[in-house]
């Protein structure tokens, strides 16, 4: 109920709120914090279709394939993609990262937006009523370290601390709902 208490509240302090800027900020992502959610708990639909959340390396989501050699910065967007009726006031995903890479920094893209959790367990985002379309919702600077051997970088559906996962929207418009998306991949090779 706090969950639905808390989308709902969200989207009407957020209404007209948001623009396109990137607000820059480093996050606490240390294993002790506890993720709480934005998004409603109940959900039991299968993925809307043409509705995304994947894991691209530049901001207009179409490279899926990137080679950095070690110690080389880079970044990942995690890429939204929904198409009409629905409009989306919230996302949640987890980002998996293959070893050997670190996040340095994360990047919002809406300024005004709301971020609760990690985004390597449970990563949510509330931001105004944003008609459909494609954009990214974060950049993750990256680097990565000798150990680093190549792997997938993946969305999955977050798991918040009840154990609930979800991979998806919140819809604002033609009403409040809860919208699952498909995840996806990205491929990351050492030079």
């Amino acid at each position: 109920m706090f969950r639905v208490f808390f989308a709902l509240l969200l989207i009407v302090s957020m209404m007209g709120c948001g623009s396109k800027n990137e607000s820059e900020g480093t996050h606490d992502h240390s294993s002790t914090g506890q993720s709480r959610s934005m998004i409603p708990d109940k959900v039991d639909t299968p993925a809307a279709p043409n509705t995304f959340l994947r894991p691209f390396f530049d901001e207009q989501g179409t490279v899926s394939e990137l080679a950095v050699a070690p110690g080389e910065p880079f970044a990942v967007y995690v890429v939204a993609q929904y198409e009409k009726p629905y409009s989306m006031s919230a996302a949640e995903f987890s980002l998996e990262l293959p070893e050997g890479v670190t996040v340095l920094e994360e990047i919002k893209f809406f300024e005004k937006a709301l971020t609760m959790g990690q985004y390597d367990t449970d990563f949510v985002m509330g931001f105004s009523c944003e008609p459909p379309r494609k954009f990214y919702l974060m950049k993750y600077m990256c680097s990565t370290g000798t150990d680093f051997a190549g792997g997938v970088v993946k969305t999955l559906p977050g798991v918040n601390e009840r154990d609930q996962s979800y991979l998806g929207f919140v819809s604002c418009e033609p009403q409040v709902e809860k919208i699952s998306a498909t995840g996806g991949t990205a491929t990351l090779t050492r030079k």
